[in-house]
C-alpha cells in the first residue's frame, strides 16, 4: 500500500530532492510528556532560563532583534531587551513611561503605549525625544486593566486600539498619528484581535465577560474585511469568557480564560466561520502565541507553557517556568514565540518580576512513535536544517533493516491511524508523493539513508509532515515504521 504513492516531491511540497546518501544527523527534541501540567509547583523545567530584575513585567512586543517589556510596578517604564544572541539576552535601554504601560507596540522607530484608562494613546521616538499624546474619541472606564494595542495592519501604517469596556476599536494611522476610523459593530467586549497574514481580514474575539464576573452572555468571533472595516460574519460561541486568540493561515484558534472551559481549545475556518475542531489536549488558558509551526499556550493555575500542534491532536511538550509561581491574571499579551528556526518563547512573570525564556525545538519537530521490524529495531527519522524558502534541509532514516528499501511519505497534517501490529500512519492529508530510500547493507538495525532537498516558496505557516517505512518481513504486515517529523514555513 506504500509503493503506489508516486508523484514528484517538488510538485507536492516545493522540494527538489538530491541523490540519497548515507548519513546520521542529530535528533530533535524528545518525547511528549505524560501529563498536561505538573500537579504541584516544581523547579523550572530543563530548557527554561529565567531573567530576573524586572518590576511587574506584563506586556511584551517583538520588533526585530529587540523585545520590549512593559513594567507596571513602582516607576512605570518600558525596557528593550536585545535578544539577537540566544543565551546572552540583556536589557539595553529603558524608557520611563508617563502612565501604567498596560500594552505596548514598537514600530518604525516609535514606541507606543496606553494605560489602564486607554485614553490617550502615548507615543515617542525610540531615539532621543519625549512622549506625546493622541486623545482617543471614546470615553474611558476605570475598571481593571483590559485593553490591547494591535500591531499595525500588514502592508499599512494602521494600528488598532481595543477599548474592551466601551465595545469599540479605534483605527489609528501612525503617520499622524490620527484616528481614522472607529469600529463599533461589535457584539460584546472585544478582548483580542488579530489580522490575517495578508492583512485583508481582522478577526475579533468578543467575550461574555461582565465585571466583576463572567455573567454576561453573547461571546462571539467576528470577522471584518479591512478595506472598509465592514463585518463579514460572526460566529456565536458557547460559554462565556472567551479570551485567548491566535490566527494562523486560514484558521483562528480560541479558548476560554481560566478553568471555565470544559471543552478545551477550538479551531475555526476563517473562510466561512465554521468550527473545525474542539480539542481537550489543553484547557484553562490565559495566553496563547504561535511561531508559525505550532501553538504555545499558558495555563492559568501554574503558568506553565505547553506546546500543541495546529491539528490539536497532542500536548507535545510542557515547561514549568518557576519554582513557586504566583500566577497573575494579566489581561495583555505576555507570551511571544519567535519563528520556528529560532525556537525561543518569552513569557513575562508579572508577580515574580522576571522574564522566562523557553528554549524550544528548532527546525523540525519529532512526534509519534514507530514500530519495530527485524531484531526489534524501530526505525528513527530525524531532520536537519530549518524549513524556509530556498533553504537546504535533510531527513535521515536510521535503524532500518540493512539492504532493504525505505519509503519517505509526506502529508499536510498530523494523525495516528492504526495500521495493525502496533504500527500507525502518523500523517494526515497524505500526499501521493514518495521518496524511495535504498538502505545501506548490513543486518537488522544497520540500514540507513539520507535525502536532502532545497525548499521552494510556500505560504507562511504551511505545514508538512514526514514518516518513514521500511520493507521488513520481521515487522507486522511486512514493514516497520519510524516516528514522524513536522515542519512548517515561517
Amino acid at each position: 500500500m506504500l509503493i503506489p504513492l508516486v508523484l514528484s516531491v517538488q510538485s507536492a511540497l516545493g522540494f527538489v530532492p538530491s541523490q540519497s546518501q548515507p548519513g546520521v544527523w542529530l535528533p530533535v527534541a524528545g518525547a511528549p510528556p505524560a501529563s498536561n501540567a505538573p500537579s504541584a509547583p516544581a523547579a523550572p523545567s530543563p530548557g527554561v532560563r529565567v531573567v530576573s530584575g524586572f518590576s511587574e513585567p506584563a506586556a511584551l512586543d517583538l520588533d526585530g532583534a529587540l523585545l520590549y517589556v512593559s513594567e507596571n510596578g513602582g516607576a512605570h517604564s518600558i525596557r528593550a531587551v536585545d535578544i539577537s544572541i540566544p543565551g546572552l539576552e540583556a536589557v539595553v535601554a529603558t524608557y520611563p513611561s508617563p502612565v501604567d504601560p498596560v500594552d505596548i507596540e514598537a514600530r518604525g522607530g516609535w514606541l507606543y503605549t496606553t494605560n489602564q484608562k486607554r485614553n490617550p494613546l502615548w507615543y515617542r521616538p525610540l531615539g532621543a525625544g519625549s512622549w506625546s499624546a493622541l486623545p482617543l474619541p471614546n470615553g474611558t472606564i476605570d475598571e481593571w486593566t483590559y485593553g490591547e494595542l494591535l500591531e499595525p495592519q500588514p502592508g499599512t501604517n494602521q494600528m488598532l486600539v481595543l477599548h474592551m469596556w466601551e465595545n469599540k476599536i479605534d483605527v489609528v494611522d501612525l503617520a499622524g498619528p490620527t484616528v481614522v476610523h472607529t469600529i463599533t459593530a461589535l457584539h460584546h467586549l472585544p478582548t483580542r484581535a488579530r489580522f490575517t497574514a495578508d492583512g485583508q481580514r481582522l478577526v475579533v474575539l468578543c467575550t461574555g465577560l461582565s465585571a466583576p464576573s463572567c455573567s454576561a452572555s453573547g461571546p462571539n468571533l467576528a470577522v471584518f474585511e479591512t478595506s472598509t472595516w465592514q463585518k463579514l460574519y460572526e460566529v456565536d460561541l458557547s460559554g462565556q469568557c472567551w479570551f485567548t486568540l491566535q490566527v494562523v493561515g486560514g484558521q483562528a484558534f480560541a479558548n476560554y480564560v481560566g478553568n471555565l472551559d470544559p471543552a478545551g481549545i477550538s479551531a475555526f475556518d476563517l473562510a466561512q466561520g465554521n468550527l473545525i475542531e474542539t480539542s481537550t489536549v489543553v484547557s484553562g488558558l490565559r495566553n496563547m502565541a504561535s511561531n508559525g509551526r505550532e501553538l504555545f499556550v499558558q495555563g492559568l493555575n501554574d503558568g506553565s507553557v505547553q506546546r500543541v500542534d495546529y491539528q490539536l491532536t497532542a500536548l507535545e511538550e510542557s515547561w514549568q517556568l518557576l519554582a513557586n509561581p504566583h500566577v497573575w491574571f494579566p489581561p495583555t499579551e505576555n507570551i511571544v514565540a519567535l519563528q520556528p528556526c529560532d525556537g525561543r518563547v518569552f513569557i513575562a512573570n508579572r508577580n515574580d518580576g522576571s522574564l522566562s525564556i523557553v528554549d524550544g525545538p528548532q527546525g523540525f519537530v519529532l512526534y509519534g512513535a514507530g514500530c519495530a521490524g527485524s531484531g526489534g529495531f524501530i526505525p528513527t527519522l530525524v531532520g536537519s536544517g530549518c524549513p524556509t524558502a530556498g533553504a537546504t534541509v535533510g531527513v535521515t532514516l536510521t535503524r532500518g533493516l540493512g539492504g532493504s528499501t525505505g519509503f519517505l511519505l509526506f502529508g499536510t497534517g498530523v494523525d495516528a491511524l492504526p495500521l495493525g501490529g502496533g504500527c500507525s500512519l502518523l500523517l494526515a492529508g497524505l500526499s501521493p508523493a514518495v521518496v524511495v530510500l535504498p538502505l545501506t547493507p548490513g543486518g537488522p538495525g544497520a540500514g540507513q539513508a539520507t535525502v536532502t532537498a532545497t525548499l521552494g516558496p510556500a505560504p507562511a505557516g504551511a505545514l508538512f509532515t514526514l514518516q518513514g517505512f521500511v520493507l521488513d518481513a520481521g515487522g507486522p504486515g511486512g514493514f516497520s515504521a519510524s516516528n514522524a517529523l513536522r515542519g512548517a514555513f515561517p
